[in-house]
């Protein structure tokens, strides 16, 4: 075999083994992402059948943390999907652009899964406190007391 042909043939087991390796970590995250949304699901479920409030003041922060992680990946995965559409060597079925498209369908559905249990909280929440009755202020002095109890 002619040392072109060897060059040729190593450069394209090592492509082969980039492909593999990018398609295996994905597919790991998207596997990761989907499990996290199911328990989300569930979680969206026994918060409709509680009696109780839940805890905002921690709960929500966390909620929104989970969010902000989702979004830097998000914003991770992206460059990566552009790069894998533009790459030349990359065919079409390799499948490492479908991986990077599935990967961040995964993570955009968790996202939206946490959003529905954060606002699933609040209107818990709110329906448990019943309805309020309105204070009407009349002068100068309720409304600076009010605020002050704020």
């Amino acid at each position: 075999m002619s040392d072109h042909l060897r060059g040729v043939t190593a450069r394209s087991l090592d492509l082969l083994k980039a492909i593999d390796g990018a398609i295996e970590a994905l597919v790991m995250t998207r596997k990761e992402m989907e499990a996290l949304r199911d328990a989300f699901q569930g979680l969206h479920a026994k918060i409709i059948e509680l009696d109780v409030p839940i805890c905002e003041k921690s709960t929500i922060g966390y909620l929104e943390q989970a969010q902000d992680s989702l979004t830097a990946t998000y914003s991770l995965l992206l460059p990566g999907l552009e790069a894998a559409r533009k790459a030349p060597e990359l065919k079409h079925d390799d499948g490492v652009v479908e991986a990077y498209e599935e990967t961040i369908e995964s993570v955009t559905s968790l996202n939206e899964t946490i959003e529905l249990v954060r606002w699933s909280i609040l209107e818990h929440n709110a329906d448990l406190e019943g309805p309020h009755k309105p204070q009407i202020m009349r002068d100068a002095s309720a409304i600076d007391d009010f605020l002050d109890s704020l």
